[in-house]
């Protein structure tokens, strides 16, 4: 079993976590929560669609779990739209170890109230990572998948379809693996018609590998 890199933690004065593996923050030091909704709630047009789906799961992919906050965003948009069943896949390369995961946690509920339940409810279920993917039971029919591990090969033995990504890798300078022609494409197969893609980066490069 190959060992995962570890994430390089640092934690900044006004409480945001830097990798030094990538030399990048993983949220805003604004307000992470409202930029997550932004860029990837309102970006793939949720609010409307989670409560519009249909019978089956609705599924979200993502690249680039970090520290799980663009889940508790969607998590929290589930429960306004009374619930159905959610189905996330993610994967993380370089993953945050258990203690260092919950301590986080423990930060998001208490800068965010209004998501501590969910962050308690993914800290409590989150393990210390291993390579591969694990499927963790959220409750209320949700269910999150972690890939842990390098970002193609994962994607490349995933099988599902998207109705929706996240693609939140750190900036296409510092992580250009996780933003290559190789992943959009695993993307595009693994995206179910009509499915849609939001990122925070305006990098040209990206663009045109969506567009393609």
């Amino acid at each position: 079993m190959s060992t995962l890199p570890r994430a390089e933690l640092s934690l900044a004065s006004d409480g945001v976590l830097r990798s030094g593996s990538f030399d990048d923050i993983y949220f805003s030091p604004e307000d992470g929560l409202a930029e997550s909704r932004y860029n990837f709630i309102d970006g793939n047009d949720l609010p409307a669609r989670l409560r519009a789906r249909e019978e089956r799961p609705f599924q979200v992919g993502e690249l680039g779990f970090g520290t799980g906050l663009n889940i508790l965003a969607l998590l929290q948009e589930h429960d306004e739209s009374l619930g159905g069943p959610l189905e996330i896949w993610t994967v993380e390369g370089f993953p945050l170890t258990r203690a260092e995961f919950v301590a986080a946690q423990e930060r998001t509920a208490q800068r965010w109230p209004e998501i501590a339940h969910d962050a308690e409810r993914l800290a409590a279920c989150y393990p210390e990572p291993r390579q591969g993917p694990v499927t963790l039971d959220l409750g209320e029919e949700v269910t999150l998948t972690i890939a842990f591990g390098p970002v193609l090969p994962a994607l490349r033995a995933a099988s599902f379809q998207a109705d929706a990504w996240f693609l939140d890798g750190f900036a296409p300078s510092k992580n250009p693996d996780m933003w290559s022609m190789e992943v959009f494409a695993e993307v595009a197969r693994l995206t179910a018609p009509g499915g849609t893609a939001a990122t925070f980066s305006v990098a040209g490069g990206v663009r045109s590998a969506l567009e393609s």
